[in-house]
Formats: structure tokens, C-alpha cells, sequence
């Protein structure tokens, strides 16, 4: 017989002396079960632009894209942390996810947390390791959180009961059927090689019998917008002593923004296809550190600056933290995002004033 989700967080399992938790859980929402299964699926030879859709009448829309779709929505987000690091590019599966987090992690270096709903690719990867902050973003989409290796504060955090989790960490020094979740390319060099695919995460979240909840619906809207300035690009500089430099470029042809990550322009591994990005939202935050590692504590919850970007335009905006989203504000409401996919950059506070940030 199924077992609730109660149920499987008695039966969480912590690994020996290793102390890996392989499963966590979560004790609120037990009343939706939703199947993991996935909407649709990225062809490795030609990506599916879901935008070439929104020319049609749907009588559904995904709720983390407002893309419109002909059968309701009933499966859960996965939310995957991704390397960044140079050795990690370029990433797989990164065009499939509705929402991604780019945020610092030790060093200059950032990693992405990328959140899969309305389409769910065959690989993704590199995986990387969770921090706290990455979990707590997480949390916000009623996710399964997806990870490979844990600072000391992810897996007390974790630990806790917090979120239901894969650990590929805890999977490794498991056996039998743990093991087949994740896999290393051996093209790539340890540790910018671990992959796994959705394929794989939902036969964990069968196995370990997750009742997990569909998101709840981000605002959009699918009308130009003339708000704000038009802008073209916009150029952000995480560390102003090493060279990690993002470039955001308008493209007139696809109303969506291109990448390019110091000097390169950001594509698929598998596709080749360049990444295009329908809403940019950077947002100023708090950095602090936790450990003389240069792990990073990073303030979700305080809202501060906030940039938007659509449709070739700027606003000037404030963020918050509503129910675990950080979204955009003005004058106390909520800005829309348009419909499609979004990237949000988390960047330390004074990013104006120490030029880590800059319009064109």
C-alpha cells in the first residue's frame, strides 16, 4: 500500500557514520498527490520553443511560464543545482527549465538552481552541491530538490526534514538501486561530470513514494509592456577582482535575451543551440560569510533593488520574498512577468555603486 508522505519522513534514512541523508521530506501539504510524469519532452536534435505556441488558444497555461498547454498541468517541479564553474560549460538542460537561479557560491563563482515543470529534459547536469540558500529557493515551488554532495549546513538542513530530496552524494556510498540515479561523464573531469536525467529523478521520487504538490501560478502576461526604458544589454560582474561576466543581450528576432559568459555565448551541450531567455530579474541581496571555507550566508527575505527586463525594456523595481518567491514589485504590487521562461540573478547589494552592474 502507497505510503503518505508522513510516513516516508519516518522513514527517512541517514547512512551510518557517513551521515548522508538519501531521502528527506516534508511534513505540511499531505493532501495532493501529484504524479511526477513528465508534460513534455526536450529533443536533443531541435529544442521545442514552447513560445511558438502562444499563437494558439489553450484552455490550460503552465504556472511557472504562462505558456498555454492543452492538457491541465499535474505533475511537480524538480529543482537542480548546476555547476557553473568553467569546467562545468556548457550545461545541459538548462533551456527546459521555466525558472533558474544564478547565485554565488564560494569564491567568484556562481552556481544555477535550475526549476523544471512544463518540460522535463532527457539529461542535466553537471549537478553540484546544495547550500542553504539553494534549498530555501527551492522550497518556494513545492519542489523535489536535486543535488550532488551538501556544505555541513545544507545537510543538517536537509537532515531536517525540510524539502524531499535526492542527494547524489548519499548515493554514491549506497548500492542497488541508489546507485542508478546519477552517473559521471567521463569526457568531463571530476567534480564538473555528474549527471542524471528526469528519468531518472522520477523513478526516485517513485521509489522513495514522494506525495508532492503541483506549483502554485507565478503572474504574467502576454502583452507588450511600455514600461521602463528600452535597453538593449545588460552586463554583470560577480567579482570585480576575477573575471565572471555576464552579458545579457536583446534579440529583436526572438524577443528573447541571449547569454554569453565571459566573452562566450552560453549554449546547450547536447543541442549546441545558443539559450534564449524570455524575462531577466537581477536582484540585489545581502552576502555574508559563514566559514573560513567562504561559504556564503545570503539574506532571502529582506527585498531590496530589483532590476526587470522584457521585451527589450527595463523597470526599475523592488524584490520580495512572498511565500518563498523572490519576485518583482512596484508601489506594493506585483509586476508580471511575460510569459515564458525567466532567469533570476541574485547579486550582492551596491551593485550600481561598485559598477557590478551596468545598463546599455
Amino acid at each position: 500500500m502507497k505510503r503518505n508522505l508522513w510516513e516516508s519522513c519516518k522513514k527517512a534514512v541517514l547512512l551510518g557514520g557517513l551521515g548522508f541523508l538519501l531521502v528527506g521530506c516534508q511534513a505540511d501539504d499531505l493532501t495532493k498527490d501529484t504524479n511526477i510524469t513528465a508534460p513534455q519532452k526536450m529533443d536533443a536534435e531541435s529544442p521545442k520553443d514552447v513560445e511558438a505556441l502562444e499563437e494558439e488558444v489553450f484552455p490550460h497555461t503552465f504556472p511557472l511560464t504562462g505558456v498555454g498547454t492543452k492538457a491541465p498541468p499535474n505533475n511537480a517541479a524538480l529543482a537542480v543545482t548546476i555547476n557553473n564553474h568553467p569546467s562545468a560549460r556548457p550545461q545541459s538542460g538548462l533551456q527546459a527549465a521555466d525558472i533558474v537561479y544564478e547565485v554565488l557560491a564560494e569564491g567568484a563563482i556562481t552556481r544555477f538552481l535550475a526549476i523544471y515543470h512544463s518540460q522535463y529534459p532527457d539529461t542535466i547536469g553537471p549537478v553540484r552541491s546544495a547550500r542553504e540558500y539553494y534549498i530555501e529557493l527551492s522550497q518556494g515551488y513545492e519542489s523535489l530538490y536535486v543535488s550532488y554532495g551538501h556544505s555541513p549546513g545544507a545537510l543538517s538542513l536537509l537532515a531536517s526534514g525540510t524539502i524531499p530530496h535526492v542527494n547524489g552524494m548519499g548515493y554514491a556510498y549506497s548500492h542497488g538501486y541508489d546507485g542508478q540515479l546519477f552517473w559521471r561523464e567521463s569526457s568531463q573531469r571530476a567534480p564538473h561530470n555528474v549527471y542524471t536525467s528526469s528519468d531518472e529523478l522520477i523513478q526516485g521520487v517513485n521509489h522513495y513514494d514522494y506525495i508532492l504538490s503541483e506549483p502554485a501560478p507565478l503572474l504574467f502576461t502576454k502583452t507588450h509592456s511600455s514600461a521602463g526604458e528600452e535597453v538593449q544589454a545588460v552586463e554583470i560582474n560577480y567579482s570585480t577582482r576575477y573575471n565572471n561576466k555576464v552579458i545579457y543581450t536583446f534579440d529583436q528576432e526572438t524577443n528573447k535575451y541571449k547569454r554569453v559568459v565571459n566573452g562566450e555565448e552560453q549554449v546547450d551541450r547536447l543541442t549546441k543551440q545558443p539559450l534564449a531567455i524570455k524575462n531577466v530579474f537581477i536582484v540585489e541581496m545581502t552576502h555574508g560569510f559563514l566559514d573560513d571555507q567562504g561559504r556564503r550566508k545570503i539574506e532571502l527575505s529582506d527585498g531590496g533593488k530589483a532590476w526587470l527586463l522584457t521585451e527589450g525594456r527595463m523597470q526599475e523595481v523592488t524584490w520580495e520574498n512572498i511565500n518563498g518567491r523572490i519576485l518583482p514589485m512596484s508601489n506594493g504590487q506585483l509586476v508580471p512577468f511575460t510569459a515564458g521562461n525567466t532567469w533570476i540573478n541574485i547579486i550582492p547589494k551596491r551593485a550600481i555603486e561598485e559598477q557590478r552592474i551596468s545598463f546599455q
